[in-house]
């Protein structure tokens, strides 16, 4: 399970994503802010609670953490867990990756946008909506 940040969410409502740790973050999201400062790989998933099905944007990486790239693992792009912020049931159970909202990779010192077309193979990978479009750009106002 994934620690509890009601401090925080109670103060200033839904994040936007939430990291790996289950940390909400409340700024437009960029792979440098994730939570693994030595990642090599960085992706935003669209996940869903595996017993209420409440959706959210999280970061997964690979780097100092797991250093295997994502292709590499057993559950290649599973986030775990959800975080603590819908059922209490859920809590305990695992997320169901819905979507690839985007992926990156450091390269030459700066974060590179790939088109996950070799990670298809190792995910579900569906039609982004408009709002998640938005999302990517920075654009939350709804």
């Amino acid at each position: 399970m994934k620690q509890e940040y009601s401090d925080i969410t109670d103060k200033l409502g839904k994040p936007i994503w939430w990291d790996e740790a289950g940390c909400p973050r409340y700024e437009p999201f960029k792979p440098c802010m994730a939570n693994d400062f030595y990642a090599k790989e960085v992706t935003l998933l669209r996940v869903g609670c595996q017993n209420c099905h409440q959706q959210y944007f999280v970061c997964v990486s690979s780097g100092a953490r797991d250093p295997r790239r994502f292709c590499g693992r057993p559950q290649p792009l599973a986030y775990g867990d959800p975080p603590r912020y819908c059922c209490q049931i859920g809590a305990s159970m695992t997320t169901e990756t819905q979507e690839i909202v985007g992926l990156w990779v450091y390269e030459d010192l700066e974060w590179v946008i790939k088109v996950p077309q070799e990670y298809l193979a190792c995910a579900i990978l569906r039609h982004r909506t408009e709002g998640d479009a938005k999302f990517l750009n920075g654009d939350v106002s709804g």
